[in-house]
């Protein structure tokens, strides 16, 4: 008998690990949908507002680089002073996201990549900055939201956001 588990053992993780890797793409599909596509469209539009409600009314944002945490209220003022400073400078901004790990657990995620902007001034040249971000994100009756978006751009780079996989779903 333990002749024949050695041989079903390696079939049957064979098997089964194609679900258990698709059923997590299925589950993210979900926070894809709910709140990184949203994000990116938001956050390109400089809309504070749209922006400001895929995230927790307790978020917080670490800014890594700057070694600081900001809460809601500071966030919001820092998205406002943003778009203002672009604004006045005829600058347009595009975010693009890659992901090097997803992990899910009930109502709780984590999400770890790396983030693009591409800055396009009013002569339409473009420049890029890269960042390696970590994100925590609940699910709060039914809908995902971050509860945590920390980034730095230490380490990042074109290759290593090349090497990672895209949000699914974006067109």
């Amino acid at each position: 008998m333990k002749n024949i588990w050695l041989g079903i053992k390696p079939m049957l993780v064979l098997l089964l690990l194609p679900a258990a890797v698709m059923g997590q793409g299925n589950r993210t599909d979900s926070i894809d949908l709910q709140v990184w596509i949203p994000f990116m469209q938001t956050y390109d539009a400089y809309d504070t507002d749209g922006f400001l409600a895929l995230h927790h009314p307790d978020v917080m944002r670490v800014l890594q680089d700057q070694g600081d945490i900001l809460r809601y209220d500071e966030y919001r003022s820092s998205l406002e002073a943003a778009k203002e400073r672009d604004a006045s400078q005829q600058l347009t901004r595009k975010l693009d996201l890659h992901f090097t790990e997803r992990t899910l657990q009930g109502d709780r995620a984590f999400e770890v990549g790396y983030y693009k902007v591409t800055i396009t001034n009013n002569s339409g040249v473009n420049r890029n900055f890269y960042g390696l971000f970590h994100v925590v994100l609940v699910r709060d009756q039914g809908k995902w939201l971050i509860w945590m978006d920390a980034d730095t751009s230490s380490g990042a780079d074109a290759s290593k956001f090349d090497a990672a996989t895209p949000v699914s779903g974006k067109n």
